[in-house]
């Protein structure tokens, strides 16, 4: 019994050890094939990319997840990460539109003693004449996203929205985590339209989109969470136990 219990232990603390790879600068397409997997900047692992484009894009850029370059830094206040791509629909007087999806997933990582506290996202780019660059989030803190809207797991749906505007360059916004979280899915709706006159020629463009996580210590664990945690080790011990094959007397 003693032997099950030393190996649960090292399992345990061996599982929590192993870190995914260092962040680094890259393609989206090497990020989404990094899967649930994902990579660390600091002590926050991010995951789970991914990135949808709308068949019904019209006059604007092809922007696949080859073009898209991702640049991770770890700053002070917490992790960040931007997504740099000639997003853009068609300069002149035709109607142009494009959207798209693009997603992933933050965590603490061991040590797990840090937790997300706040996200602010930034946008830079140009519109003209008659144009919005717009990028809407939603995010589910503590749980996860299904179909892009719907928050399972216990989480709490929260949203923010950039706009840029004519004759603008920079937009951002900021959504507070309250309470702070070590988990959060977030998916990005992008939608750039222009539909220019004759007189004034439109056009839509963003070419970054970063988001910036503040960080915080994480919440001390509930005790109903110790206590199944707990339960679990002891069951696992006891389970081994049993199958110990046990002495057989002698005729």
């Amino acid at each position: 019994m003693r032997n099950a219990f030393f190996t649960l232990i090292t399992a345990v603390v061996l599982a929590g050890v192993a870190q995914a790879a260092p962040c680094t600068s890259g393609t989206l397409s090497s990020y989404i094939a990094l899967g649930a997997t994902g990579c660390d900047v600091g002590n926050f692992k991010f995951s789970h990319f991914d990135f949808l484009v709308a068949i019904t894009n019209v006059n604007a850029n092809n922007v696949t997840t080859n073009d898209i370059i991702v640049t991770p830094t770890a700053g002070p206040g917490g992790p960040a990460v931007d997504f740099a791509a000639n997003w853009g629909t068609g300069i002149g007087i035709l109607p142009s539109s494009y959207t798209a999806t693009l997603t992933f997933r933050a965590e603490s990582d061991f040590p797990f003693d840090k937790a997300l506290t706040s996200n602010t996202l930034d946008l830079q780019g140009a519109v003209t004449g008659i144009g919005i660059a717009t990028v809407a989030e939603v995010n589910c803190l503590g749980g996860l996203l299904n179909g892009g809207n719907l928050c399972l797991g216990g989480g709490i749906t929260a949203g923010l929205t950039a706009n840029i505007i004519s004759g603008g360059v920079a937009a951002n916004a900021a959504l507070l985590y309250n309470p702070p979280v070590t988990w959060v899915d977030v998916v990005k709706n992008l939608t750039l339209t222009s539909a220019g006159t004759l007189v004034t020629p439109s056009s839509a463009t963003l070419s970054h989109i970063t988001e910036t996580f503040g960080s915080g210590a994480a919440p001390a664990p509930e005790p109903s969470e110790l206590l199944l945690f707990s339960t679990g080790i002891v069951l696992v011990i006891l389970g081994r136990a049993c199958r110990k094959p046990g002495k057989t007397k002698q005729a």
